[in-house]
């Protein structure tokens, strides 16, 4: 577990610190003198902008890790991360299982953070590695390592009644609905497939009543069906936020750009819908003024793309034959007729 450090672990990071083999992979390599310890352990934990832990295993303190919040020269704030691990503890994995614990703090969520590692602590990379750190660049002899915690907007669909009385996201011809064919349980499956490949992801389930207002329970909306699902496949409650007042896919479109204004979300955006809906979704983007916000800083990810790369023995027989179905060639030629209004300043957005 990480606790916050205090003066009373000034020696033993002083010790840490001045370790062989943790001052070979340290950016300054000489030995620090005592006095200069404490002098900057007295302003480490006095700056704001530095929080300093203590990692501890089964009650031992067995390394020690800090965040430095930074504000970089395009603007950017950056959250820098720094490691050691206690000498007698080495080679028993906790150097990734206290990145682990640091990466999830409330601190980082959504943060873009930044590991600073020399080029030959090939470890030190691996790990990183392991949990999404891109290489961005090299400075000198070091490498600087980035994580961007991706963000994935599922758009919600249509939704039917089971027969026990539950609202669930429709599959198949026989669940369409109010909407014809849309098989929009897949967009749920991926989204949680996608999480499942890096658990840091942050996902906005959107969609309100829409047109289902007057059918739907007071409260029941697209969005909340959409949670409960990904939270049956697994997907942790902390890392799902709903958006629940949009009602067409142009509003959601609309939600995620004020989002982005609002800063609540930012950098790696992924929209995730079914693959026939993908183009109208770009039409909209290109040809309205939510194009200014969104163009450049997202990617439309289709469900079954995704569902054909991760999970082929369970879905591809059923893409396939849901492809070549009557309802869903119709459905493909209403979004190619969608397009086309688009394109020709046809399409009622509102």
């Amino acid at each position: 577990m990480l606790r916050k450090a205090t003066k009373e672990d000034g020696q033993r990071l002083f010790e840490w610190r001045n370790d062989p083999k943790t001052r070979q992979q340290s950016l300054n390599t000489a030995p620090v003198e005592q006095a200069e310890h404490e002098r900057w352990l007295t302003k480490s934990l006095a700056n704001p902008n530095r929080t300093l832990f203590i990692f501890e295993e089964n009650g031992t303190p067995a390394g020690t890790c800090r965040i430095d919040r930074e504000v970089e020269k395009d603007g950017r704030e950056v959250f820098e991360l720094s490691w050691t691990i206690a000498p007698e503890q080495r080679g028993k994995g906790l150097g990734k299982k206290m990145l682990g614990e640091l990466l999830a703090l409330e601190t980082l969520r959504g943060k873009l953070v930044k590991a600073v590692i020399k080029s030959d602590n090939l470890a030190s990379v691996k790990m990183v590695e392991k949990f999404g750190f891109h290489f961005d660049r090299d400075e000198k002899e070091t490498g600087i390592w980035l994580l961007q915690k991706k963000t994935i907007v599922i758009l919600g669909g249509g939704l039917f009644k089971d027969s026990d009385g539950r609202w669930r996201t429709t599959l198949g011809e026989n669940q369409s609905g109010h909407f014809g064919v849309l098989n929009d349980r897949l967009r749920v499956v991926a989204c949680a497939e996608l999480w499942k490949e890096n658990k840091n992801s942050q996902i906005i389930s959107s969609g309100g009543q829409g047109k289902l207002k007057n059918i739907l329970p007071v409260g029941l909306t697209s969005s909340k069906v959409i949670k409960d699902e990904l939270l049956e496949l697994g997907v942790s409650a902390k890392n799902i936020t709903e958006e629940n007042k949009s009602g067409t896919t142009f509003e959601q479109l609309r939600a995620i750009k004020e989002m982005i204004e609002n800063g609540k979300i930012f950098g790696n955006i992924h929209i995730i819908s079914n693959n026939y809906h993908l183009p109208r979704i770009q039409a909209m983007i290109e040809h309205s003024d939510i194009s200014a916000v969104l163009s450049g800083k997202i990617n439309l990810v289709g469900a079954e793309d995704v569902l054909l790369r991760l999970l082929p023995d369970q879905w591809k027989e059923f893409i396939e034959q849901s492809k070549k179905s009557e309802a869903m060639k119709k459905r493909v030629e209403s979004e190619k007729k969608g397009v086309e209004q688009i394109k020709n300043g046809l399409y009622k957005f509102a």
